[in-house]
């Protein structure tokens, strides 16, 4: 249980599970379905960049097109999105 203060007063706050059939639950489990056919998994790094793994073992990030932050914080992403991957170069 978390602890947070509400208009001066300590409020604890807990986590409720949402039932297998509510509509949200499905959906979220249909794009799950959805990536496991694709071959594709998701991975936030603490830094916040989001990679793309695919089953081949390929690793490639979702960034911002127009910024130098890079950083896409939601998914879908509201802006223009490119997707990068990095590799080794002679310098």
């Amino acid at each position: 249980m978390e602890e947070k203060e509400r208009k001066g007063r300590a409020v604890a706050t807990k986590k409720f599970r949402l039932k297998d059939e509510h509509p949200v639950v499905r959906n979220v489990d249909r794009v799950f379905e959805l990536m496991d056919e694709l071959g594709l998994s998701f991975e936030i790094t603490r830094m916040g960049e989001i990679r793309v793994r695919t089953a081949a073992g390929d690793v490639f990030a979702i960034s911002d097109a127009e910024s130098t932050d890079e950083t896409v914080s939601e998914l879908p992403p509201a802006l223009e999105w490119k997707v990068t991957f990095e590799k080794d170069v002679p310098s």
